[in-house]
This record gives C-alpha cells, sequence and structure tokens, in this order.
C-alpha cells in the first residue's frame, strides 16, 4: 500500500544526499543520482495515485451517505 512508495522516496532522497556529500559528489555520481531520482519520481507518483484513490473513494462514502440520509 502506501509504506513502500514512501520508504522508497525517503531512500532515494537520502542515497542522493549521501552521494552528493562530497566536493564532486554530484558530477562524480551523477548518473546513479538522475537513476534515484527516476525512482523517486515513480514512487512518488504512486502516494499519489494512492491519494487520489483515498480522496475519491471518501467522496463516494460522503455522497451515498448523504443519499441515504435524504
Amino acid at each position: 500500500a502506501i509504506e513502500k512508495p514512501h520508504i522508497t522516496v525517503h531512500d532515494m532522497i537520502n542515497k542522493n544526499l549521501k552521494l552528493a556529500e562530497s566536493s564532486n559528489g554530484v558530477i562524480k555520481h551523477k548518473e546513479k543520482i538522475i537513476e534515484n531520482f527516476k525512482i523517486m519520481e515513480k514512487s512518488s507518483e504512486e502516494l499519489l495515485n494512492f491519494m487520489d484513490r483515498l480522496v475519491k473513494e471518501k467522496r463516494e462514502t460522503a455522497n451515498s451517505e448523504n443519499k441515504n440520509r435524504d
């Protein structure tokens, strides 16, 4: 569910920070940093899609409850 992509985003950020620590780390590790950003972007999309589904489900539930009251 939400835990895996959330952890992945944080892991990729931390890995990139570690790679960029040295004075020329960004240049030296640019391919890996870009790869990590791509993984992070994919996981971020998964998180946003998950949250969109939650909002949709909540709205549908609220609409259904409101119709039952009428």
